[in-house]
């Protein structure tokens, strides 16, 4: 999960600050063939990124196959794919000044905040050849699973509630809070308060979902973990990109401190 996430902020950078549209273009078509042959099409400065998807993903496929005994090569390339399209639409976006919806720009941006691809890199990570069946598999695969689309969801709003600020001040405007206030023709504040009213709904949704038990603990548990992420990187500030005192101290205590244990 940790080279997912330095891969994918490497990614992140080349589709919104360095590639060109066309460049661009043939990343996501590098991405979508999963051929490392292709990688001589592109040009030099996306080389690296390429070539260390490919091979952090065969380093978990490798793993997967010795201890799971299956090959899971087609759901890891199907993701991939999946994501880098959302930031190919949201690149096609800005290059063309198109200012999508607001509904437009939520069903896009559930895919390019990487929660589905995270949830199949945990699911493959954590589970094990007992708990993994046919039905799990099909969820996994699913793109209309309301577990995943509401931790997708509840990412994508705490993201933009705490980057959109700095992106509009970069001249960014594809974000959910600037398609909301054009939409909707009202206050940056207005839109804000909508974007918390859709999270806290999303919430309950997904904790009603929890209880109802309609998917076993260990499939519900990857959703759940993954929403339990973004609230934690984005509730108080953004502690994806900016390194805080808070942030750090948050870290130190999860990892370093000990915990007190009350003596009997």
């Amino acid at each position: 999960m940790a080279k997912l996430t330095v891969v994918a902020t490497v990614l992140d950078d080349i589709y919104d600050v360095y590639g060109h549209l066309d460049e661009l273009e043939k990343l996501t078509d590098a991405i979508s063939c999963w051929d490392l042959k292709v990688v001589e099409d592109l040009p030099e400065y996306m080389r690296p990124c390429y070539i260390a998807i490919h091979e952090h993903v065969k380093e978990m496929v490798e793993d997967a196959s010795e201890r799971l005994g299956m090959d899971i090569l087609p759901y890891i390339k199907q993701n991939w794919a999946i994501y880098t399209r959302g930031y190919m639409e949201e690149s096609r976006w800005i290059y063309s000044g198109y200012i999508p919806t607001f509904d437009e720009y939520l069903e896009n941006g559930v895919r390019t905040i990487g929660a589905p691809l995270a949830t199949t890199y945990a699911f493959f990570g954590t589970l094990d050849r007992d708990t993994i069946s046919k039905d799990s598999l099909e969820w996994i695969q699913s793109s209309d699973s309301e577990f995943l689309y509401l931790a997708a969801l509840i990412g994508r709003l705490y993201d933009d509630l705490q980057t959109s600020e700095d992106e509009m001040e970069r001249g960014e405007v594809v974000n959910a809070i600037k398609c909301y206030m054009v939409q909707k023709r009202v206050s940056e504040e207005e839109a804000r308060d909508h974007l918390k009213g859709l999270i806290s709904d999303a919430w309950k949704k997904l904790n009603g979902l929890i209880a109802s038990k309609s998917l076993p603990d260990c499939l519900s548990d990857i959703a759940l973990n993954t929403a339990r992420c973004w609230q934690h990187m984005y509730k108080k500030g953004d502690w994806f990109s900016v390194q805080s005192e808070a942030h750090r101290d948050t870290i130190i205590s999860s990892f370093l401190e000990p915990i007190p244990m009350e003596q009997n």
